[in-house]
């Protein structure tokens, strides 16, 4: 049981991540008509699913859970400050927490 919750939490976080990632891409365009570069959130990606491939295959090694962690809470930040700037535009201000956000 516990070597499979040790493969299906770093792969979690890699899907999490990527949603998160692509739910930041879809706000900054929403927000902005024009986004800026999305590189850092590539990485982000890369960086979960490179680390979920390492916390999946050696659980005791403490880069891969790294790697998930920090890209996990990174797509995160990013995630909300990009909701808290579409909470400030005439179409997004309806929406709860948006000040909280930012």
């Amino acid at each position: 049981m516990r070597s499979r919750v040790v493969v299906i939490v770093p792969w979690t976080l890699a899907v999490v991540t990527t949603g998160l990632a692509i739910a930041e891409v879809w706000l900054t365009h929403t927000a902005y008509s024009v986004g800026p570069g999305n590189i850092a959130l590539l990485t982000f990606v890369a960086s979960a699913l490179i680390g979920a491939v390492l916390a999946s295959r050696r659980p005791g090694n403490a880069v891969g859970w790294l790697l998930s962690v920090m890209a996990f809470v990174s797509s995160f930040t990013f995630a909300v400050g990009s909701y808290g700037d579409f909470t400030l535009t005439p179409s997004g201000s309806t929406l709860p927490f948006g000040l909280q956000a930012i």
